[in-house]
């Protein structure tokens, strides 16, 4: 019975070692793979990162510039009306112009068909120097 259990203990420590060579081989080749698979995930990192700042520049290279866009906004402004301040902020432009008319549907029509603005939108100024104009720039013109 002795040599029972001393057979079956040498068996167990006969597996136990060859498991554990087996998993120092395994830790040693896991090892051996991330260092060779870390310059793929860094560049693959650093591809990820240039195509998002190449997306953002794509998205202004599309946005008009403001010398277009004052160009087109003088070019449908009634020649009596003289522009105050300017603003543009994303695809938003804002304008303050003093001008002797003051009918604000002769201003939504001339922008909104000029086809470069949408949303237009004319207050009086709340300092009773002109009128306020809103609009958004229609994209991909």
């Amino acid at each position: 019975m002795a040599a029972t259990l001393l057979a079956g203990s040498a068996f167990n420590l006969t597996q136990g070692a060859q498991w554990w060579w087996a998993e120092r081989g395994v830790a040693g080749q896991q090892a051996a793979l991330a260092q060779q698979v870390e310059p793929v995930l860094a560049a693959r990192t650093r591809a990820t990162q240039a195509e998002s700042e190449i997306q953002a520049l794509l998205r202004l290279q599309d946005a008009p510039s403001q010398v277009e866009l004052l160009r087109t906004v003088a070019g449908l402004l009634p020649e009596d009306s003289r522009l105050l301040s300017w603003r543009y902020r994303e695809n938003t432009l804002e304008l303050l112009i003093d001008t002797r008319r003051a009918d604000p549907r002769f201003f939504v029509q001339r922008l909104q068909e000029g086809g470069r603005f949408q949303d237009v939108r004319v207050e009086p100024s709340p300092r009773a120097d002109g009128l306020q104009l809103a609009m958004s720039i229609r994209q991909g013109e």
